[in-house]
């Protein structure tokens, strides 16, 4: 379970959090809306250890995660996605997944030593690499560098490079992604929503900022409502009405 504890955040004098309180269970799917400038991203960075909060507590599993730097962060299982799908481009589709997980030949020792050990967890990365590949429907871009791919390609091949992560399966992460829809055909949308289910289904939480309300309210188990740097409203999607929003979007 992760939880934000009275989370503040200033920058230049001005305060972008005011105070987030949050609880999310493991297994579920967050959609966290608002309108712009609402402290949305602000909050996935402070989670993940990108900013340092001026007060607050993030728990991770029972443990204070806050002061963390974003690499320990991601080491204790809190995995960062970006909304423009930061990739390496000059790398082909394989080798960006392949690098997610450092192998245990990079060891000059093991290596030598356990040579048979190390090719055949190599051939096991390798497989679920293909796989997700096959997954991704990016066969025919399988050894493309990523700066050849789509837009919404470079999102895809993005969320296979978590996929790769060791520990997903048997649910240890939490998944905070960024518009993971925006500037995507709605195929392609459709696909991002499976994969997210499926990365939920395994028993890891998703947190999930999205300007796309109708993908969200379809996808999200739990709506959270970010107005003003706080969490205004916590629902399942049937149960927010257009009023909430029209209220929240437009100060009417």
């Amino acid at each position: 379970m992760l939880e934000a504890k009275n989370i503040y955040f200033s920058l230049n004098g001005n305060n972008i959090l005011n105070g987030v309180n949050l609880s999310l269970e493991k297994g579920k799917i967050f959609g966290l809306i608002g309108p712009n400038g609402a402290g949305k991203t602000t909050l996935l960075n402070v989670l993940s250890g990108f900013l340092s909060p001026t007060t607050g507590e993030t728990i991770w599993n029972g443990q204070n995660i806050l002061e963390n730097s974003p690499h320990i962060t991601f080491s204790k299982g809190i995995v960062r996605t970006w909304q423009e799908g930061r990739i390496f481009k000059n790398l082909t589709v394989m080798d960006n997944l392949l690098c997610m997980e450092k192998s245990p030949g990079e060891n000059l020792l093991n290596y030598l030593f356990k040579y048979r050990k190390i090719k055949a967890y190599e051939q096991i990365r390798l497989r679920k690499a293909q796989e997700i590949i096959r997954h991704l429907n990016l066969e025919s871009k399988e050894n493309n560098l990523g700066k050849e791919l789509s837009y919404g390609q470079q999102k895809l091949l993005s969320i296979g490079r978590m996929l790769m992560l060791n520990d997903l399966e048997n649910g240890h992460k939490c998944i905070l992604m960024d518009e993971p829809f925006t500037g995507v055909h709605e195929d392609m949308t459709n696909e991002i929503s499976r994969i997210v289910k499926k990365i939920a289904d395994h028993g890891n939480t998703v947190l999930m900022v999205e300007h796309n309300l109708e993908a969200t309210f379809a996808l999200a188990d739990i709506v959270l409502v970010m107005n003003e740097g706080r969490i205004v409203k916590i629902a399942r999607p049937k149960d927010i009405k257009d009023c909430d929003l029209t209220e929240i979007y437009e100060g009417l």
